[in-house]
């Protein structure tokens, strides 16, 4: 078991992650962590979500939490999470996002809160090029 200690900086609170057997997953280094919750990008470009869920930011359609990784989709390049939200960019270059939506972080038509993942519906935004 790996130990991986975030100290987040807004938050005077340490949160210690226990990690199961990443290595055996054969987790990239593609990984975004939001306030409690983490998604990890394979190299195959499946999407694996783990840890607190009340906002739906796991995107399993649910609010229940999880204690170990579960995958939710594939045809992913980029991932990034905030406070209880996640985005993830696919292969077509898409933009998806699911979570709390409360100020409209999701996209611009409303501020309802995604459990799934959903495209964004950003009328003007196609992504074309990623440099890293």
């Amino acid at each position: 078991m790996h130990q991986v200690l975030i100290r987040l900086l807004a938050i005077p609170v340490c949160l210690l992650i226990a990690v199961h057997n990443v290595s055996a997953m054969n987790m990239t280094p593609h990984i975004a962590a939001g306030v409690a919750h983490t998604v990890s990008l394979k190299s195959d470009g499946s999407l694996w979500v783990w840890g607190s869920n009340g906002s739906g930011q796991l995107g399993d359609g649910t609010h229940t939490d999880s204690l170990i990784p579960k995958q939710i989709g594939i045809g992913y390049t980029m991932i990034a999470a905030g406070y209880a939200h996640t985005l993830a960019l696919m292969e077509n270059g898409s933009l998806w996002a699911w979570g709390n939506n409360y100020y409209g972080q999701l996209d611009t038509e409303t501020n309802r809160q995604r459990l799934c993942c959903d495209q964004c519906r950003l009328p003007s935004l196609h992504v074309t090029e990623v440099r890293r």
